[in-house]
């Protein structure tokens, strides 16, 4: 670890946010809208097509691994086979007691609390 560092979300975090999120020592999910979402790594081939990383002898997946031993080394093969379960092509999400079981999350905050507020519906403008 480089350093001690609260990483916080209180919506969507998904790909490389995701990973970025689990850098932090203190990983919170603030508010009902908080979750994280990741998939598996994709690359590109010699014509341009996009492959998803379904093996973990695949670069791209070993890439991965390497950095979530680095930043979160205690979950980091669990973590690792949660991206793996999700194609690079859509996002598996987790939030509450879930986050917290699989070691994505250490704490949740306000999980019954939209700290966004009420979402308001525009009202139609007269003309």
């Amino acid at each position: 670890r480089l350093g001690k560092f609260r990483t916080v979300t209180r919506y969507e975090c998904a790909s490389a946010c995701s990973l970025i999120f689990l850098a932090g020592t203190d990983r919170v999910l603030l508010g009902s809208r908080a979750k994280i979402g990741f998939h598996q790594a994709a690359s590109i081939g010699p014509k341009g097509e996009r492959h998803c990383s379904s093996s973990f002898d695949d670069n791209g997946v070993r890439e991965m691994r390497r950095y979530l031993v680095s930043v979160i080394p205690e979950q980091a093969d669990p973590i690792m086979r949660l991206i793996m379960q999700t194609s690079c092509d859509a996002i598996g999400w987790t939030s509450g007691q879930p986050a917290l079981d699989s070691g994505v999350a250490t704490r949740l905050e306000s999980e019954a609390v939209d700290v966004f507020g009420a979402r308001i519906r525009q009202k139609p403008v007269p003309r």
